[in-house]
């Protein structure tokens, strides 16, 4: 280090951010659960369990669960997935639009 380092360095410390606090996915997973997604996933989960049908319900919770341990960015590739179910599978409108 030239001693114009140095003094920068001793004036103003090192150059690097500070590191970001994360938590524990423990704590994350819950906190999923607040957003609109995934409370408009759980609803037709349920809405799909009122109407008897249970396979539909079960994607649907399996989307939430998959979307909270993931993140909704990397969800969003799942559900474009989803579309590509063939139509015999997938309840009356889904993907259409």
């Amino acid at each position: 280090m030239t001693a114009r380092v140095a003094a920068r360095f001793a004036d103003d410390g090192p150059r690097c951010l500070p590191q970001e606090r994360t938590s524990s996915g423990r704590r994350r997973f819950p906190g999923q659960y607040t957003s609109s997604t995934q409370i408009i996933l759980v609803a037709s989960a349920a809405v799909s369990l009122a109407i008897q049908e249970g396979g539909a319900a079960v994607v649907l919770l399996g989307l939430t669960v998959l979307n909270a341990v993931i993140g909704p960015a990397e969800a969003a590739v799942v559900g474009d997935v989803v579309l590509l179910v063939p139509a015999r599978h997938r309840p009356t409108g889904a993907g259409q639009g």
